[in-house]
């Protein structure tokens, strides 16, 4: 790189700095050539110059690479180049960001939902247990894969776990989608939709299994089981129809009576 001794801290800065956010990943500085521009526009400028020549291929790094000359709307139009490329990493990354921490707050709120449910499957357990490997205590945000691809893998991982089946659901996407937990608000509202339709999943599920119970019908008296059924039948209708009208159902006690 050429560099004036006055403007060598100048330069070394510009191009510590491309390395530090990764524009030039692979790339380290070296001592300056002592070849210069005959102009009166900074070292430091050109050096920027050159690195994108270098980028592009029209500067070798080879010793005895002999530097082109350049005029002052060259060095503008090759420093642009630059400075569009650091912007542009800054908008990448702080995407990421973005994305990473909403993948984040997606499955708090999804350890919440799921934690605050009630009485729990083997499969929801299963699930919370690796969700709560997903997001360790302590660890922030950063680098945290999408809600979706957490799922699928734990899907192929987990193959005959039921639960997979309710995040599939339309309910479920539709929750994720309405309430980007971006904001206390949003993260409020997310919590309440999927504690709702996890507790209404999981009373549907276990009435299913009661359901599957075969006893005799005839000559007897109605048995704990079928006692279960119509008082878990009679709280799912109450809660379709708390949700109508906006009123609070309380979605676990009654389970917890009857299994």
């Amino acid at each position: 790189m050429d560099s004036l001794g006055e403007d060598y801290d100048e330069a070394m800065k510009q191009v510590s700095n491309c390395i530090d956010k990764g524009v030039l990943e692979g790339y380290n500085t070296i001592c300056a050539s002592g070849a210069q521009q005959r102009d009166q526009i900074s070292c430091g400028v050109h050096t920027s110059a050159n690195i994108i020549e270098v980028i592009c291929g029209d500067i070798k790094p080879v010793q005895g690479f002999k530097l082109p000359k350049r005029n002052e709307e060259e060095v503008i139009r090759l420093t642009g180049l630059l400075v569009t490329a650091n912007e542009d990493l800054a908008n990448v990354k702080r995407k990421e960001n973005e994305l990473s921490e909403l993948a984040f707050n997606q499955k708090q709120s999804l350890k919440y939902a799921l934690k605050n449910m009630g009485r729990k499957t083997h499969d929801v357990k299963e699930f919370l247990k690796e969700l709560e490997k997903e997001t360790p205590q302590g660890f922030g945000y950063e680098g945290q894969r999408s809600l979706k691809d957490f799922l699928e893998d734990f899907s192929m991982k987990y193959p005959r776990n039921k639960f997979s089946s309710w995040v599939k659901k339309k309910e479920f996407n539709d929750l994720i989608e309405k309430f980007p937990p971006l904001d206390a608000g949003l993260s409020k509202s997310l919590d309440r939709g999927l504690l709702d339709f996890f507790q209404y999943e999981s009373y549907w599920w276990i009435t299913k299994q009661f359901r599957q119970i075969k006893v005799p019908s005839f000559g007897r008296e109605e048995t704990f089981e079928e006692r279960a059924i119509k008082k878990i039948d009679q709280e799912i209708k109450n809660l379709k129809d708390g949700n109508e009208s906006g009123s609070n159902v309380s979605r676990a006690s009654a389970l917890d009576k009857y299994y």
